[in-house]
């Protein structure tokens, strides 16, 4: 395989639609002159898309002038095509010449400082105090003293970190720091109250500081005593802490169209090819205008390194995958499935972290009006409902 397309790339390949009511004769002509094609395909527009090799092109020519067709070239691959290109600009070669001259210089520079592990104290602070040390974008690595006597010296600047690390990638400065540890934080010995967030059946109750005010299975509504910070006698109060779980009952009302139109990807794509240098992408490979009427773009980057070091460019790959509008039908089985799916985010939206399914189930038989699913659907789900509430004293 590839030595195949190594070979195919030497010798250059090239896409080309076809238009007429005699493309099969046209195609069955070309076989029979031993000239190759491959990737045949029927498109939307009714042309026929294939790929032959560049040296094809002179014999399909005469071809399609006997089969009365017409064909339009797409995308061009191959050495030849480069060669032609870096012929075609007079400035090419003496750019390329001047850009690897300027890669070389800028990889010895530094392009970024970044900061790792800072919470109360600000990049941008760290960053200040290494630049009084001569860390700053657009120093010259090598003459940056070395890591070792920075890190003491910029922990020396910041007597409130623990541990200064500098760590030099190619043309990247990371500094990682890490703060003294402040003395634990008593836990809070306000009195205080659980209440209940929203309505619900409790299905457990765990009191770690405080006293139980409800019980399991028992219906409490919204803004109801959970537990209690008063202890003993009524003359003791605590800051009250547990777990309360309960179930919690969603309704959500629910209209999923049985057919929706979205984009489908058809197979055919084109790449093209970027050297990003700073933020500026600069094309390599895959001019032209695309032939498709409608794409999608999957990106790809690939970071550059010489000798260890990181270069200040990014190749970037792009590809364009055609997409044509197809209209989806869902079944009214399929359409019940997702109604749930739906009705489960919709729960899970107001339960918060805490969420877990319990049941779901329709209120009334769901029915299918103008081409959309109806439904309205109630869901079970456990949770915390318990939140603080301060308490005033006696």
């Amino acid at each position: 395989m590839l030595g195949t397309w190594l070979a195919d790339f030497v010798a250059g390949y090239v896409t080309i639609s076809c238009y007429g009511r005699h493309v099969p004769e046209f195609i069955n002509r070309a076989t029979q002159n031993r000239l190759v094609v491959w990737d045949i395909s029927h498109q939307a527009d009714g042309s026929t898309r294939l790929t032959t090799l560049r040296k094809n092109i002179p014999f399909l020519r005469r071809i399609a002038r006997e089969t009365k067709i017409k064909f339009r070239f797409g995308q061009r691959v191959g050495l030849p095509f480069i060669v032609g290109q870096v012929v075609s600009r007079k400035l090419f070669l003496a750019g390329a010449l001047v850009f690897i001259v300027g890669l070389y210089m800028l990889s010895s520079l530094v392009w970024s400082v970044e900061v790792e592990g800072e919470k109360t104290v600000s990049p941008e602070t760290v960053q200040s105090v290494a630049a009084e040390l001569g860390i700053r974008k657009w120093q010259w690595i090598r003459s940056l003293p070395d890591t070792d006597i920075l890190q003491l010296k910029m922990q020396e600047k910041m007597p409130q970190m623990s541990n200064v690390l500098v760590i030099l990638q190619g043309t990247r400065v990371l500094i990682k720091v890490d703060e003294k540890v402040p003395p634990t934080v008593p836990q809070n010995t306000v009195p205080q109250n659980i209440i209940a967030v929203k309505k619900g059946t409790i299905r457990s109750v765990q009191a770690i500081k405080g006293k139980s005010a409800v019980s399991t299975g028992q219906l409490v509504q919204q803004g109801q005593l959970l537990i209690s910070g008063s202890i003993g006698d009524g003359q003791t109060f605590v800051a009250a802490r547990g777990d309360v779980l309960a179930e919690v009952w969603y309704t959500s009302v629910i209209d999923v169209p049985l057919k929706v139109n979205q984009d489908q990807m058809t197979g055919e794509k084109i790449t093209k090819d970027f050297v990003v240098f700073g933020n500026k992408p600069i094309q390599v490979w895959g001019y032209g205008q695309s032939p498709f009427v409608s794409t999608t773009a999957q990106e790809h980057d690939f970071n550059l390194a010489w000798r260890g070091y990181s270069l200040p460019i990014t190749v970037k790959r792009v590809d364009y995958f055609e997409t044509q509008p197809v209209e989806i039908t869902r079944t009214p089985a399929e359409a019940r499935e997702l109604a749930l799916k739906l009705a489960q985010n919709d729960a899970a939206a107001g339960a918060g972290e805490t969420f877990k399914l319990l049941e779901q189930k329709f209120v009334v038989e769901p029915e299918v009006r103008d081409g959309v699913f109806h439904a309205q659907i109630l869901t079970k789900a456990e949770e915390q409902i318990g939140r603080a509430e301060p308490l005033s004293g006696p």
